[in-house]
């Protein structure tokens, strides 16, 4: 009964696990960047749910504002996998954020509003330009400091590294 042929191999049958190298310092910061901006606006958007007693005005912009953050979320999560295509995608969200803040500033300043007056106000400094700073800087870490890291993971088993 030993020598059945029809016994299943002994081998693993599972593919051996990939060894990752950890996340470097400058991708876990950008990773605390972004989710702190997340944060925020979370925090913010809420004060304001909390000033109206829960009740919203426009339900397409709700939908737009939570599916940002669940988009954000998963790209985060993406990027915490060592995935290197959600680095671009963050980069057009953050160019385009960047392009309505800027559209938005001059839709306030032809209404009247000093620069003063409207980097003060608590929306649009805890809902645009705190996260929008921290998200650029996420970026640049992203881009420039963890970018060997991003590369490592997308090609494990290139030879001469």
């Amino acid at each position: 009964m030993e020598n059945n042929p029809y016994t299943p191999p002994a081998a693993e049958v599972a593919d051996p696990a990939a060894d990752r190298r950890p996340r470097p310092r400058a991708v876990n910061i950008a990773l605390a960047l972004i989710g702190t901006g997340l944060v925020i606006q979370l925090l913010l958007q809420l004060w304001l749910l909390q000033l109206a007693n829960f009740r919203t005005t426009d339900r397409w912009q709700t939908a737009w504002a939570v599916s940002l953050f669940v988009l954000y979320v998963f790209l985060c999560h993406q990027l915490a996998q060592g995935r290197s295509w959600p680095r671009a995608v963050l980069l057009i969200l953050a160019v385009g954020g960047f392009a309505s803040t800027c559209f938005a500033f001059g839709y306030a300043l032809n209404a009247g509003l000093s620069m003063i007056e409207l980097l003060t106000m608590p929306v649009v400094l805890f809902n645009r330009i705190v996260p929008m700073v921290l998200n650029f800087v996420a970026l640049h870490l992203l881009f420039f400091s963890g970018a060997s890291w991003f590369r490592e993971q997308r090609d494990p088993g290139r030879p001469g590294q």
